[in-house]
């Protein structure tokens, strides 16, 4: 659901992967905008791992939540934290091949099946991630299949309850409180869903692309 035309099949997947998991952290309209959709294309053109604007969102997300930001959730929110990411990458020595990466990513799978207790949710985390562990190649490719994991389980989570889902809205509802009289009951409502969303997946903070990145030992093993 991206406005731009992609030809390159895919290209046009890394775009929705990066689509589906914005979406997914802010809920709201289930497209890009004409200039979030620019943006997202030229990092691709450029290179930049779709594992890596994961791992920004998931950052920026935070700092939203922290800070009550005022605006709707875009792509450009990340556009810092992604070039300060991308940065780095690029200005780091040539890496070596990826196999610490992969196994500091497999471990991480295992982790959440030792934790995993009675939940029917997470055990299917965990078998659609150890299935992702079999079909990736690389870090960066395995990092993007298993945030897309991450994401099946915190839209499963999120339709679960319809009862905590409400209940969520109004914590946030009234956390949000004071910024309604200035923003425009759209803007306050796509807010609302953030943040509620937000409560939600702090639940579980170690389940997202920022955890996946940060389990890297370098960023020069990213090129595994």
């Amino acid at each position: 659901m991206i406005d731009e035309a992609i030809a390159d099949p895919e290209q046009a997947e890394r775009a929705e992967s990066v689509r589906a998991y914005l979406v997914a952290l802010r809920g709201g309209a289930p497209f890009l905008s004409s200039a979030d959709a620019r943006l997202l294309l030229g990092w691709l053109d450029q290179g930049v791992p779709v594992a890596l604007i994961l791992g920004a969102l998931d950052q920026v997300a935070e700092q939203r939540r922290q800070r009550r930001s005022r605006g709707r959730m875009s792509l450009n929110s990340a556009r810092m934290a992604v070039e300060k990411l991308w940065g780095g990458l690029v200005s780091a020595p040539p890496p070596p091949p990826g196999p610490v990466a992969t196994a500091a990513l497999a471990a991480w799978v295992e982790e959440l099946a030792r934790g995993q207790g009675a939940d029917p949710l997470v055990a299917a985390l965990v078998a659609d991630c150890r299935v992702a562990l079999g079909r990736a190649e690389g870090a960066h490719a395995l990092i993007e299949q298993l945030a897309g994991c991450c994401r099946r389980f915190h839209d499963a989570l999120w339709e679960r309850d319809p009862d905590e889902q409400a209940a969520l809205r109004q914590a946030a509802a009234d956390e949000l409180a004071p910024l309604q009289e200035s923003l425009g009951t759209a803007v306050f409502a796509d807010l609302v869903e953030e943040a509620a969303r937000s409560r939600l997946r702090a639940c579980w903070p170690r389940v997202c692309a920022s955890e996946l990145w940060d389990r890297l030992p370098s960023t020069g093993e990213l090129a595994g």
